[in-house]
């Protein structure tokens, strides 16, 4: 580890009461030939301690770009430009991440001991040259004082814990050499065993069947319950988010067009996308064509006047919805936000 002190102007106070994690205002944007693009456009949210907040979209909405930016790990040219990342840590003291230098030791100390970071796929995120068990071990030794023997006791009771059969054999295999299934129980397993206070798992599913999906999703939660992290669960599917989540932000364009708690939201959704989303899961037995929302999202080299949506929004209003600036996130019901110019007319 680098030893490097922190920035000067970050305080480490001691841990609040409060939300966990408190993004404010962030903002993040990326260099290209043809001019600075906008990426991540003014999110704000929030994560209590063990509490689970769901960020879901499709494809490019911004979702892991987020969740990137929250651990300082957005790819170059991308970079933050505004806004605060707040976590009030029980191990470190209140940090503004966003404010960190790029080699502080605070962040060091947070990347995998106070946040870690679940992948969607486990082959990205294992070394192809290490065993499973010198992996793990080496993150109980970067994030605690445990020695060799202790680190490997430790790694061994976290891969029994997360469900693989036989610990001291899958130790000592390479990632190749284990299912993909197992794989991911082995990448949760490394970003458990410090205990840490928030988990951002970045589609931790995609890549599985679906029974194997549904034993994940299972693990992830007992868990959770048992280490009592936050987790911020990155997602597409509206499905995992109603069998996970306390909170839901649903993402398009690269900012937040709706926000609350799980059950409104999914329950009654009241922007247009939202609708469009949970419209889109497929119903067993019905007979009926799976719905689908039309077009795609624009590029962020050609962003629409207005609100970003409103190409594929069946409740657009010509003059109205395609004119002046993007619809700002504001309350309207039951703790729900919502950032469409006609929420009240057609939410009844």
């Amino acid at each position: 580890m680098i030893g490097v002190s922190p920035h000067p102007t970050v305080p480490l106070a001691p841990a609040a009461t409060s939300a966990l994690l408190e993004v404010q205002q962030l903002r993040a944007e990326i260099s290209t030939e043809q001019g600075t693009l906008v990426a991540i456009k003014d999110v704000s949210f929030s994560i209590g301690r063990g509490k689970t907040l769901a960020i879901v979209g499709e494809t490019g909405s911004g979702k892991s770009m987020t969740a990137l930016a929250l651990l300082r790990l957005l790819p170059q040219p991308s970079r933050i430009a505004g806004g605060r990342i707040v976590l009030r840590s029980q191990k470190l003291g209140q940090v503004d991440l966003a404010s960190l230098r790029d080699n502080s030791e605070v962040l060091y100390r947070i990347r995998g001991g106070v946040i870690s970071l679940i992948f969607q796929e486990p082959l990205s995120a294992l070394s192809p040259v290490h065993t499973i068990g010198s992996q793990i071990v080496e993150m109980v030794r970067l994030h605690s004082d445990a020695s060799a023997p202790e680190a490997k006791v430790r790694s061994l009771e976290m891969l029994a814990k997360v469900g693989i059969p036989n610990p001291e054999r899958s130790f000592e295999q390479y990632p190749h050499q284990l299912s993909g299934g197992m794989r991911q129980r082995a990448v949760i397993a490394m970003a458990l065993v410090c205990r840490p206070e928030l988990v951002i798992a970045d589609e931790p599913t995609t890549a599985l069947d679906m029974t194997t999906q549904a034993q994940v999703l299972n693990l992830l939660k007992t868990l959770q319950r048992e280490i009592g992290c936050s987790l911020l669960l990155i997602t597409h599917d509206m499905a995992v988010v109603a069998q996970m989540a306390d909170e839901v932000a649903v993402m398009y364009y690269g900012q937040i067009v709706e926000q609350g708690p799980m059950r409104s939201v999914m329950t009654k959704p009241i922007h247009p996308y939202t609708r469009g989303l949970i419209q889109s899961l497929p119903a067993m037995n019905t007979g009926k064509r799976l719905f689908t929302i039309p077009g795609s999202a624009p590029s962020l080299l050609a962003a629409p006047a207005g609100c970003p949506f409103h190409p594929r929004c069946a409740y657009a209003q010509a003059n109205r919805c395609d004119v002046g600036e993007v619809p700002p996130l504001r309350p309207f019901r039951s703790g729900q936000l919502g950032a469409c110019v006609r929420l009240e007319e057609i939410n009844p």
